[in-house]
């Protein structure tokens, strides 16, 4: 079951507030991905897998991901499945969060001028790092749920920084919308 919350922001006028500003809206997708659920290290296992090993679909994106990354980076790719093969967050399948993410429009729309889009991994799990049992059993720690929406959270503040970083135009409306797919710990949160 896909789960969207939704919500939206307008600031309160500012009867100071210099007219003359351009006003942007914003839109925030933000996707969490469920509990050992990881799409930078099932990356990692796609570009170092025997070809035999991988589903047609996983060919097909491994392919593309090897023509994406640099020499160094399917080295290193390599080192890090080498070294964490037959971890739960490196041996799964996309999961339909990713696949959804991937999806989502960017571009700006007639009513956002600035549209964004954030992949959060799943809780015990951390990017080419090894999985946590706290995070994943319990929800706590450094790979746990809250860590996680602190995580998105900050995502999405860096991206507007860096897509919006004008003095001269006033943010009128932002709009964050959270997905995920049932059941999923994020939900607590």
């Amino acid at each position: 079951m896909t789960e969207l919350f939704e919500t939206t922001f307008v600031p309160e006028p500012d009867p100071e507030e210099d007219e003359e500003l351009e006003k942007v809206n914003i839109r925030c997708s933000v996707f969490f991905d469920g509990t050992l659920n990881n799409r930078t290290n099932i990356e990692q296992r796609l570009v170092s897998a025997d070809a035999k090993n991988l589903t047609e679909e996983e060919r097909v994106t491994a392919a593309e991901l090897k023509n994406e990354m640099s020499d160094e980076e399917l080295i290193a790719a390599k080192g890090i499945y080498k070294k964490r093969s037959g971890t739960s967050s490196y041996e799964n399948g996309f999961t339909n969060v990713v696949k959804l993410e991937r999806y989502i429009e960017t571009e700006p729309t007639e009513l956002y001028e600035i549209v964004l889009a954030s992949y959060i991994e799943g809780a015990g799990t951390q990017d080419k790092g090894k999985d946590k049992i706290r995070g994943y059993a319990i929800g706590t720690g450094p790979t746990g749920v809250w860590k996680k929406v602190e995580k998105g959270m900050e995502d999405v503040v860096n991206q507007i920084k860096k897509n919006h970083d004008d003095n001269k135009v006033k943010i009128e409306k932002l709009t964050q919308s959270l997905h995920k797919f049932w059941p999923n710990r994020i939900h607590a949160a």
